[in-house]
């Protein structure tokens, strides 16, 4: 039985970045999803199983990427994506879908791009991360529109700092000043006390 929890962010509408919706989602052996466009980004992380996703790439062709736990994958907008859970170990995924101006550039410094949308971690503690960020936004989905828009930042940033296929361009570090710049005008607090605060109430 398929299991799904979400929330629609419809009413906001911030400018650099803007979240549209997130969710989690444990399905059924061989439950898909398209193939479809999107009009936005669209970050998938695999909390637990295996599953396929079948992505065009810039040239036209479909590519076939077979993934696990600890995994993500990224949809770009108009990018026609297919995607399916196991026969035997179906995944659970979060997902958050946003957009905005930053949108595009942030994604392309992550390292996922239209040819190359699978995200993998340099570490495991880095894999963590991103999946904490997507898990705060599932348990606090009732929380402010701006506390929410604050993960999606710390999220995006986690994906900068940990993703293998990250890429190293001039004005990196003014993109992720602006990234923390932007989370600490949102929460008041920076990204690094925000982290070491959470470290705190965990232990």
């Amino acid at each position: 039985m398929t299991k799904t929890i979400f929330k629609i962010l419809s009413d906001e509408n911030f400018i650099d970045l803007n979240m549209i919706q997130f969710g989690y989602e444990e399905v059924t052996p061989l439950k898909s999803f398209g193939p479809t466009k999107r009009n936005h980004f669209l970050f998938h992380y695999i909390i637990n199983g295996k599953g396929k996703l079948i992505s065009d790439n810039d040239k036209g062709e479909t590519i076939t990427y077979d993934l696990e736990a600890g995994q993500g994958f990224l949809l770009y907008p108009q990018q026609t994506n297919y995607y399916v859970a196991d026969s035997e170990e179906p995944w659970t995924y979060m997902w958050v879908e946003f957009d905005g101006m930053k949108a595009r550039e942030i994604c392309l410094i992550t390292g996922l791009t239209f040819n190359q949308p699978i995200y993998e971690a340099s570490n495991k503690k880095g894999s963590m991360s991103v999946k904490n960020e997507l898990l705060y936004l599932i348990e606090h989905k009732e929380n402010a529109p701006l506390e929410l828009m604050g993960h999606l930042y710390l999220l995006l940033s986690n994906l900068i700092g940990t993703s293998i296929n990250r890429k190293e361009k001039s004005g990196n570090n003014m993109l992720e000043f602006y990234l923390h710049d932007a989370f600490k005008k949102i929460t008041g607090i920076s990204p690094r006390d925000w982290r070491i605060k959470n470290s705190i109430i965990q232990l």
